[in-house]
């Protein structure tokens, strides 16, 4: 089972149209921004809420949803499934460097979709509230901007709730 179908399972019991529409026709579709909030605001507990989170945050870096993003003329849509605007450029570019990075591990490792089967359940096998890890550097995605950000730095937003 691919991590968008993973996602796609979790995320259309929420009911919403725009995962319901996902899940039916097997295609991705951009999603604005601040989603991951309103269904936070919507979950019931902790568990569910990092549930959620964990489903939308597979499903952005899933192959389906950076092919999607990557596309000429992409447009994000809200809950409901309607587009409210495009895919800016700057996003179109990160998601076209993360496929190509991708397809260059993809063919120097001979591996397909084991390599990424085994990073998700490494990450399913680690407890929730470990931290990710020290000294990595990933790379972050915020409005318009993209930039280079250790982990402890993203860690810390993420935990006092100011991302």
């Amino acid at each position: 089972m691919s991590r968008f179908t993973r996602s796609i399972g979790i995320l259309k019991q929420t009911g919403h149209p725009l995962f319901v529409r996902m899940a039916e026709t097997g295609r991705a579709l951009p999603m604005t921004f601040g989603l991951g909030r309103i269904l936070g605001r919507e979950a019931e507990g902790h568990t569910a809420k990092r549930r959620i989170g964990g489903a939308l945050h597979r499903l952005a870096f899933s192959q389906r949803y950076l092919e999607a993003c990557a596309a000429a003329g992409a447009m994000r849509h809200d809950l409901d499934a309607f587009p409210v605007g495009p895919v800016s450029e700057t996003h179109q570019a990160f998601a076209r460097a993360e496929l190509a990075r991708r397809r260059g591990l993809n063919e120097s490792s001979g591996a397909g979709d084991s390599a990424e089967s085994s990073v998700c359940a490494q990450a399913a096998a680690r407890p929730l509230d470990t931290p990710i890890g020290s000294g990595k550097i990933i790379t972050a995605v915020w409005f318009d901007e993209c930039a280079e950000v250790p982990v402890e730095v993203l860690e810390q937003h993420l935990w006092k709730g100011s991302v």
